[in-house]
């Protein structure tokens, strides 16, 4: 016979355990529910990215011919209903380097929405204009000619005429390097965190294309540039970039021929296409897949390729503009939200084209009362609601209707 107590006792821990049980049993419970909130999410993605490569692959209908381009309304920016003009100067220090305006996408910049900044060269120094305040403020005197510039991770990276390179971090004002990259002009330098290299998510890399006919890797350290990789050419290189997904390293120079290398394969050559008539000056990847890209080139004409059929352009896009010296592309870029193609011209205009269809293309004919038309720069804004065109003179800034967009009409105009 057990007493009383005992029995209490006993009781007590049959209910401690009971409870214990219980709680284990909530607790796989909830977790089983949370894995199956987890499984319905990938599922969600899944069918997602199942829409995405359909939707795709049933606009991208890759014909035996060219896709000719539909022209909208010409905006006037006289008349058009302009959000901002910024009276701010921009040097030009190369007659065909004209990538000059940076305003860093949602992706890349700390701060949100329209007020991003805006990112320039003047002289021998890089600005930063507050859209916001309007402050001007100078971020670096480089001491030297700056030929081309790009901004990205809060980085900013300048070359000049003669190899100098500069790379400050935006957030670490006392964050600066300065390296030497043979003699001759680095005409463009890219941003990325895409190349296999090693710790390539902690310390971005710079892809830098030059004059003495070599594209250089180049890998930005806590302290010091790390040249990693030398690719020879036979010709200068303009412009280089690489695919979204870092398979593919894209090299356009003063040749005829656009060149596709395999950064995974020792940047072993892929491909070689034979379209342009003239050197090309840039090139940009569609953001929302690693298969498209454009090339803009000195004969005035925008290409745009699929990768899995380079036999044939996806489109082309030729200048508006009748003098030969006028007519070449300087520019080229998809939008953040990759439905736009902007194709800025020498001088006067910049074209929008729908990258959703490359059929429907609105000009942007500048204001020659704005004074000297010669086009420095242009980009998208963030989440690809503006767009920016530099000039010598000014910087402006037109806002894009998503909502028109859709119905094909791109620019907020009245």
């Amino acid at each position: 016979m057990f007493s009383e107590n005992e029995v209490i006792f006993s009781n007590n821990n049959f209910l401690q355990r009971f409870q214990e049980i219980e709680t284990q049993i909530d607790l796989e419970q909830e977790l089983e529910r949370h894995r199956e909130r987890q499984r319905q999410r990938e599922r969600e993605r899944e069918r997602e990215r199942v829409r995405l490569r359909e939707r795709e692959q049933t606009r991208i209908k890759i014909n035996s011919r060219p896709t000719k381009t539909r022209s909208c309304q010409t905006l006037v920016l006289e008349n058009s209903n302009l959000k901002a003009k910024f009276n701010q100067k921009i040097t030009i220090e190369h007659l065909q380097l004209r990538d000059l305006l940076s305003c860093p996408s949602p992706f890349q910049s700390t701060i949100e929405g329209s007020s991003s900044p805006l990112y320039f060269p003047f002289n021998q120094s890089l600005y930063s204009l507050d859209q916001r305040t309007l402050e001007c403020k100078r971020i670096q005197n480089c001491n030297f000619r700056i030929t081309t510039m790009f901004v990205k991770n809060n980085l900013i990276c300048a070359g000049s005429s003669n190899g100098n390179l500069m790379v400050k971090d935006l957030q670490r004002e006392k964050f600066i390097i300065n390296r030497t990259f043979g003699a001759d002009v680095i005409n463009s330098v890219m941003i990325t965190n895409d190349l296999p290299l090693p710790n390539q998510n902690i310390h971005p890399t710079l892809i830098l294309s030059s004059n003495d006919s070599m594209v250089r890797i180049v890998q930005v350290g806590n302290t010091r540039l790390s040249l990693q990789k030398k690719i020879r050419f036979r010709q200068p290189i303009n412009h280089t970039s690489v695919s979204p997904n870092g398979n593919v390293l894209l090299a356009v120079g003063d040749t005829k021929n656009a060149v596709l290398l395999d950064p995974r394969n020792g940047y072993r050559m892929i491909s070689r296409i034979n379209a342009m008539k003239d050197s090309s000056f840039s090139t940009h990847w569609n953001p929302l897949t690693s298969c498209q890209f454009a090339i803009g080139s000195q004969e005035g004409a925008a290409l745009i390729f699929d990768i899995r059929k380079l036999n044939n352009t996806l489109a082309k896009v030729q200048s508006t503009q009748i003098a030969k010296k006028d007519r070449a592309i300087r520019n080229v870029k998809f939008s953040s939200d990759h439905e736009l193609l902007l194709i800025a011209e020498h001088k006067n205009r910049v074209n929008i084209l729908d990258a959703r269809n490359y059929r429907d293309m609105q000009t942007i004919q500048l204001d020659p009362n704005d004074g000297d038309t010669h086009i420095s720069g242009a980009c998208f804004g963030p989440n690809s609601e503006f767009v920016y065109i530099s000039t010598k003179q000014k910087i402006i800034k037109i806002p894009l209707d998503v909502r028109k967009r859709r119905l094909f009409s791109f620019c907020n105009f009245k």
